[in-house]
């Protein structure tokens, strides 16, 4: 799995639960829109996925709004780097 890390990286969000698989999932949105538009490498999509899911504490999930605010912050966060 070390040559697929975003796979690990996703089971890691699965187990955990809360509001982590929307973290997962809107770092993963945006540093792939990154790669997309020639601002980082493939490699670097699961390093910043990585990031933003160790950088936003799990919480649970509640409300969908509050939700939509994590999926914000962690798309930021991928952004960032």
């Amino acid at each position: 799995m070390e040559r697929f890390r975003a796979i690990p990286l996703a089971y890691r969000a699965l187990e955990a639960g809360g509001i982590m698989p929307a973290v997962y999932n809107g770092a993963n949105e945006a540093a792939v829109d990154m790669f997309i538009k020639g601002m980082i490498r493939f490699t670097d999509i699961a390093d910043r996925v990585e990031r933003a899911m160790d950088s936003i504490p799990n919480a649970a999930v509640g409300s969908f709004e509050e939700l939509l605010e994590y999926d914000a912050m962690a798309r930021m966060a991928a952004v960032k780097g």
